[in-house]
């Protein structure tokens, strides 16, 4: 997620693996065959380094260099950067209280740092920024439709920010969905109601 050179590293083994699985069905461009599901903003970050890794994938290959036509699911993102957010999402992934005390100078340190690279010297935020954006460009996404799941109890992914970025999608033509689940945290959402989600 925070390395992009490793993320698009991975989205190229995932491309030429959808690629090649999707060459084998029958190709109609009407029908959607393909279901995007992605996690938090790190699922949001590798979906991005998989549009151009797809995309690359196409000097080898006849066809469309975006993915094909599917459906997006967004579940606890995108959200914009913000010190606080990050950091929470570090700690929370601890396995215990004590690892959390172990971890938390580290992890305070490393979101500083990516703030200084983002706040301070202004280089370009894959993570808050550039896959948000990319996830809204047409000439990039191919959609049938996209459904945001979220919540405002989520302390990683802001439900302001996800709300903005369907709203903005929205206005530039994508067909949305929204689904709000009250009381459920950062991709917790299908914990909280497995039969609604």
């Amino acid at each position: 997620m925070t390395l992009p050179r490793l993320g698009l590293r991975e989205a190229k083994v995932a491309a030429v693996a959808v690629r090649a699985i999707l060459e084998q069905e029958a190709p109609n461009t009407n029908c959607t065959s393909l279901l995007v599901h992605l996690f938090s903003n790190a699922g949001s970050t590798m979906l991005y380094h998989l549009y151009k890794a797809y995309a690359d994938t196409t000097a080898t290959s006849n066809g469309s260099c975006r993915l094909p036509l599917h459906v997006t699911v967004f579940d606890s993102t995108p959200a914009a950067f913000t010190f606080q957010t990050l950091l929470q999402g570090i700690l929370d992934g601890a396995p215990s209280a004590a690892a959390r005390l172990v971890i938390m100078p580290m992890a305070y340190l490393y979101v500083a740092l990516v703030w200084i690279i983002v706040a301070v010297l202004r280089l370009p935020d894959h993570i808050g920024d550039l896959a948000p954006r990319a996830h809204n460009d047409p000439a990039q996404v191919h959609e049938a439709a996209r459904v945001y799941i979220y919540g405002p109890a989520d302390r990683i992914t802001p439900a302001a920010g996800v709300e903005k970025h369907a709203v903005d999608a929205q206005k530039l033509g994508f067909r949305v969905q929204r689904e709000v689940f009250d009381g459920s945290g950062d991709v917790a959402h299908a914990r909280k109601d497995a039969d609604r989600y």
